[in-house]
């Protein structure tokens, strides 16, 4: 995608640049459909002469479309953000009622598989990236909630505030990545796992990326006391765990033989097991709960495992071990269980 920043009256920080980029590549992550050269994208920030206000103005260019987004106030990132994410849900109008035109076509016309032509690559490039979306489809479901956990993961350790990321930019990138360089994809190895390393890859760039950018905004001298871990995830209060939907493996149903209705009482055990064990989660270091999840939720092998996060087997093995170590030790700590 191309793309122009202009500046009027105004002299951004660095962190404010680096803020853009960051919404701009929001945008960047839902044209996959559109050819690059033919997507531009101009932003004008501008700044009143006389008082603290901003105006942000987005206009996307897209093959015979047009898409503007406007936004004003005293706050810039909180405009950028903003307009960023009007424009997101206008180009997503567009991109479903493409999808609803190409799902017309197709009941009109016949799918024909042409011979390739001679010298030519295995895979035409008209549709190249469509076939191999269709290949990923199937395995987004368990994209969605692995990322769905890291991210909260992420805000329960207090690297991300929430809505710095979303659920949906990390798997856009993840697939956009996997579409345009699956000739990188190892045979020995099914796509989910592949898929999963993207993903881990993504991830832990744009945290730091935002650590970064939170500890550039922060002056030096100013002292910012770290609360306990514990008390730390006892003040998050159940807004974040109430958002967190645990996969089947981490149901009660998985622990305890259910051969009745449960009880409200039961119920209510369920979800404060289900809120201890994601807590008592993110009180892993990281590399034992990235091997932890992987292994005996996601269900990989030691060896899927090791090549995921670029270890080796061994190593894998210990960071298990003494994850499930640690978590015996709480549990036998906790009344729940």
């Amino acid at each position: 995608m191309r793309q122009e920043v202009f500046y009027k009256n105004l002299e951004p920080a660095f962190s404010i640049k680096n803020y853009l980029e960051r919404q701009i590549k929001r945008i960047e992550r839902r044209i996959l459909k559109f050819p690059e050269d033919q997507v531009f994208l101009h932003v004008t920030l501008e700044k009143h002469p006389r008082k603290e206000e901003y105006v942000a103005l987005f206009t996307l260019s897209l093959p015979k479309r047009q898409l503007h987004a406007e936004e004003q106030g005293k706050n810039l990132r909180h405009i950028l953000k903003e307009v960023c994410g009007d424009l997101i849900e206008q180009l997503e109008g567009v991109k479903s009622k493409l999808r609803r035109e190409e799902v017309y076509k197709r009941k009109r016309a016949k799918f024909q598989v042409q011979e390739p032509v001679p010298g030519m690559a295995p895979y035409e490039k008209t549709y190249e990236a469509k076939a191999l979306t269709d290949l990923i489809l199937p395995q987004l479901k368990k994209l969605y909630n692995f990322v769905r956990r890291e991210i909260i993961y992420h805000q329960l350790i207090g690297d991300i505030e929430p809505y710095d990321l979303t659920i949906t930019d990390i798997v856009d990138e993840t697939v956009l990545f996997a579409v345009r360089n699956f000739d990188q994809k190892l045979d020995s190895f099914p796509l989910d796992r592949w898929l999963y390393r993207i993903a881990l890859d993504i991830l832990e760039r744009e945290v730091e990326e935002i650590k970064a950018e939170r500890e550039a905004r922060v002056p030096v001298e100013t002292e910012i006391p770290e609360p306990e871990p514990t008390e730390a995830i006892s003040t998050l209060g159940s807004e974040i765990l109430d958002f967190w939907q645990p996969d089947e493996t981490l149901k009660l149903e998985d622990l305890v033989p259910d051969d009745k209705m449960p009880t409200p009482e039961e119920i209510l055990t369920r979800q404060e097991i289900q809120k201890y064990i994601h807590q008592t989660l993110s009180q892993l270091p990281k590399g034992w709960r990235e091997s932890f999840i992987l292994y005996s939720v996601e269900g990989f092998s030691l060896e899927e495992v090791a090549w995921v996060r670029r270890k080796s087997v061994d190593e894998v093995r210990k960071e298990i071990q003494s994850a499930r170590e640690f978590l015996q030790a709480k549990l036998e700590e906790t009344e729940l269980v």
